[in-house]
This record gives structure tokens, C-alpha cells and sequence, in this order.
């Protein structure tokens, strides 16, 4: 990932996204103390200047649920809905999900010029949500998934995913992906889930930075209990 930074706002970058001028997107870290709530209006605009050229690009956002439920946004007005993936082929507006220790996967159609930003915990992963959003932009765009490249953000590594309970909590296909001390590698689980559903393993970006073991970057529920919330956002720019 490439770190960047304007003004007081630091955010990082796929290495896989930096050949499409058109596309805009970035993990922000802790540093940019930003509460991105609809009502923060103020620090919106000063998210959407520093990732997009300017203050005025939408946020959109959804009341994530930990389902599968993906949203297609066909308005710079389209109103939160309960979700956790949003496919948009519109211009100048930003997909936004907000995550501690889940993942935020951005999803790119080169050939169509589709975006999709998921929000991704293990009840997400459970239900595969990353296959109920690619079948969308299937459906909806013709996607071809081995054209679909997706990039998942700093989330909570193998390092401290410890489900004791996982027996009743997981399925038995998640097995090989775990470790020592029941903990599991939900990196390797969704690029396994990624793969699956026709992605080229060369058309995927795995950040591989653990919230939980970088204070100094990122939120992270698991340590410290915290409301406070990262954030991955993508906009398609004319």
C-alpha cells in the first residue's frame, strides 16, 4: 500500500488501483480524527477534498447490518439503507464504510468502469457476502470476474482472530484456515472466497496490516473497545 497525506488527512492507497486515473480511493488512519457521521458535515468535506479534489463529492454510507444485502446507488441522493455492500456506475460520488477490525473491500470493473465497496466482519464472511456483490454486478453490468479486481483494507489479522466458540460460530469449511489457539486467517478466507468466484489471484490486493497490532494507525474494537470507526472510501472521477 502507498501511504499518502494532505493536510492533517493520512490515508493509504491499493498498489492495483494506481494504473485507473478515474478511480479515487483510500484507507484513512486514526490520524485524520474525523467523525464521518451524516450529521459531521464539516468533516466530510474535508475527507472528500483531501481524497477527491473536492469538498463537494457525496459520502454515501449505509447502516451496516452484517448481511448480505447489497445496495445499487442510482442517485448522489440515494439515502442510507440497510447494507453492507453499495455497486454504483455514477460519477463524482463516494462510497463510504466505516470498520474497525472488519474489512472494507473495494471492488473495481475496469471494462465496465463499476465500483462496489463491501463491509465485511466474520458474520460477513460466514455468508459470503463478496460472492452475493459479484453476482450483483454480474447481473446488473455484465461484470466478468476475472476483469474484477478486488482490494481489501486493513482489517483484523490471523495474529488476533481467536473465535473459542467456533465451532457453533463457523463453518466447518473455515477449518483449514485456522491456527494456532483457534484463531483464523480471514485475509486468506476471503482470498480464497475471491478466487472461488473467478477473480485472477493477480487481480487481488490484500493490505495485510492487522488494526489490532498498529495503535499508531488504526481503530480497533478487539483492543480497546473503541466507537471510534476507520474508514475506506472509493469514488468513480470524470
Amino acid at each position: 500500500m502507498i501511504r499518502k497525506q494532505r493536510g492533517t488527512t493520512v490515508w493509504y492507497e491499493f498498489d492495483l488501483l494506481q494504473p485507473f486515473p478515474w478511480i479515487r480511493h483510500g484507507c484513512l488512519t486514526c490520524h485524520s480524527s474525523m467523525n464521518l457521521a451524516p450529521s459531521h458535515r464539516e468533516d466530510r468535506r474535508l475527507m472528500a477534498a483531501a481524497l477527491f479534489g473536492s469538498p463537494s463529492i457525496p459520502l454515501i454510507g449505509m447502516h451496516q447490518a452484517h448481511g448480505t444485502h447489497v445496495a445499487c446507488i442510482s442517485s448522489p441522493s440515494s439515502p442510507l439503507e440497510a447494507c453492507d455492500a453499495m455497486v454504483t456506475s455514477l460519477h463524482n460520488i463516494a462510497l463510504l464504510v466505516v470498520h474497525a477490525d472488519c474489512q472494507a473491500c473495494i471492488f473495481v470493473d475496469p471494462e465496465h468502469q463499476v465500483i462496489a465497496n463491501v463491509h465485511s466482519g466474520w458474520r460477513g464472511s460466514v455468508q459470503n457476502i463478496y460472492k452475493a456483490t459479484i453476482e450483483q454486478l454480474q447481473s446488473k453490468w455484465g461484470t466478468r470476474p476475472e476483469e474484477l479486481i478486488a482490494c481489501i483494507s486493513p482489517s483484523l489479522g490471523p495474529c488476533h482472530a481467536e473465535f473459542t466458540n467456533w465451532k457453533e460460530e463457523l463453518p466447518a469449511s473455515f477449518e483449514p484456515f485456522r491456527k494456532e489457539n483457534d484463531h483464523f486467517d480471514f485475509w486468506e478466507i476471503s482470498r480464497h472466497q475471491l478466487l472461488s468466484c473467478g477473480l485472477s489471484a493477480s487481480h487481488i490486493e490484500i493490505a495485510g496490516l492487522c488494526t489490532y497490532c498498529h495503535p499508531d494507525l488504526f481503530f480497533s474494537y478487539r483492543r480497546t473497545r473503541t466507537a471510534e470507526r476507520n474508514a475506506t472510501c472509493i469514488a468513480l472521477m470524470e
